[in-house]
């Protein structure tokens, strides 16, 4: 009956932020649609993870509702938008193949960081076998911090590739084989390290233009061999998702059989299924995991001694390397030993901000994202455009972890707006107005 509920109230919510908006994949939708998951997974709870409190579900559906809010009020405050298009400048796009030129920039620089990190691979385990021997270990040096060696987050830039791989192909309609390789890189980086979430990143950052102007693109072009190039795409994208699970099987840790798993998940051997078991304990975990921080000292938790400690704390990584401020911890703090570390978006806020920052915060973020895309309908830039792709990336990651306590998702994220900002105001735009306000 809860989970009949909450999809309802999700629908409800979903359908009124398309009347409201004229958006039909909105944040809101987005941002819903992922939580919604999230929730009905921590219901169910098949893997008997201890139950979320009347407590954690009031701070949960509080800032849900702030973000909620906060999306509302830019829609509220501006006119209904009544453009059946999107604007698209495909001339100054495409002008001199910019985009594809740093696209190959951005593979160039890339590449060098991930051939240091497998460099320093073979030369501490000897060959490939025992790397992959030696996963789990890779694995936990590099979420505690112990870097093994290469060069720090350069392997990362492949994301920026990604994002405006996606940008490229939803605006030109072209598939062209340079779009591949930032894929390749980006699973290069994500074996080097034994983690999988880069994948994951990589193939949203791909899809999230599609995503984000669907209902705006002109249905007159958009012909059979266009949609059935989004097919091929989807089905890819199913596949490498899929297959990005493989790295936990390399490394271990899969999941352990407790006493309160349904006997239909045994029978149907889903519960010793690597796939499935990872994938549904990674969005019904963290919620549970962010409840039980409620009721712990945030001390306990990792507070720093300013503001934003956690929840960007690459930022105050690099301020501590400096010795300006005690270092930061790559690793968060579990409140349990039988949950998971990360516990949602919220739970660096909380530690951070407290319960006010996990209203308030939400609030802005809604605020921003529904802003950006409001602007993007209005004048189609690119800076807007690959902005609101990574802030999308951030909602739909938002149910399991806050992506801004990553380096290798600030960076890529930093370096592709900085460097597409560079191209529209200098390349393309020629003019000294901002992208953003003009």
């Amino acid at each position: 009956m809860a989970v009949l509920l909450i999809i309802i109230i999700a629908l409800d919510i979903i359908f009124i932020s398309i009347l409201i908006s004229g958006v039909r994949l909105n944040p809101i939708t987005i941002f819903i649609f992922f939580w919604g998951l999230s929730i009905i997974a921590n219901i169910l709870n098949w893997y008997g993870f201890p139950k979320v409190d009347s407590w954690g579900w009031l701070v949960i559906t509080s800032s849900i509702f702030y973000y909620v809010f906060g999306s509302m009020t830019v829609c509220l405050s501006k006119p209904k938008n009544n453009n059946k298009y999107l604007k698209y400048f495909l001339d100054d796009f495409n002008k001199n193949n910019v985009i594809l030129k740093v696209i190959l920039v951005l593979c160039a620089i890339s590449f060098i960081g991930i051939v240091s990190d497998w460099w320093v691979l073979f030369k501490r385990f000897g060959d490939i076998i025992s790397i992959f021997i030696n996963a789990n270990l890779i694995y936990t040096m590099r979420v505690e911090g112990e870097g093994l060696g290469g060069i720090p987050y350069l392997g990362s830039l492949s994301l920026s590739a990604c994002a405006l791989a996606g940008i490229y192909f939803e605006r030109t309609r072209r598939f062209r084989f340079l779009l591949i390789f930032p894929f390749i890189l980006v699973i290069l980086g994500a074996l080097a390290s034994m983690g999988r979430v880069t994948i994951i990143m990589a193939i949203l950052l791909y899809l999230n233009p599609c995503i984000m102007s669907y209902g705006f693109i002109d249905r007159k072009n958009t012909t059979v061999r266009y949609r059935m190039k989004i097919f091929i795409v989807i089905a890819a994208i199913i596949i490498l998702v899929l297959g990005s699970t493989k790295i936990r099987v390399i490394r271990g840790g899969n999941v352990e059989i407790v006493d309160r798993v349904p006997a239909f998940l045994i029978s149907l051997g889903l519960v010793e299924n690597p796939i499935f078991s990872s994938i549904y304990t990674a969005i019904s975990g963290p919620i549970a995991s962010f409840s039980s921080s409620l009721n712990h000292d945030r001390e306990d938790l990792g507070k720093g001694l300013i503001p934003g400690m956690q929840t960007i704390s690459p930022v105050f990584r690099l301020i501590g390397k400096m010795g300006l401020l005690p270092s930061v911890s790559y690793y968060e703090i579990a409140p349990e030993s039988e949950l998971p570390n990360i516990g949602t978006y919220l739970k660096d806020i909380y530690i951070d901000f407290g319960l006010l920052g996990v209203i308030m915060i939400p609030y802005f973020l809604g605020y921003f994202t529904m802003f950006l895309l409001y602007k993007w309908i209005q004048n189609g830039k690119i800076t807007v455009c690959i902005t609101l792709s990574f802030m999308y990336l951030f909602i739909e990651f938002s149910p399991v972890v806050n992506l801004f306590r990553l380096g290798y998702f600030l960076i890529p994220f930093t370096v592709s707006v900085l460097s597409i900002y560079f191209i529209e105001h200098k390349v393309i735009m020629h003019d000294k107005k901002s992208v953003f306000f003009d």
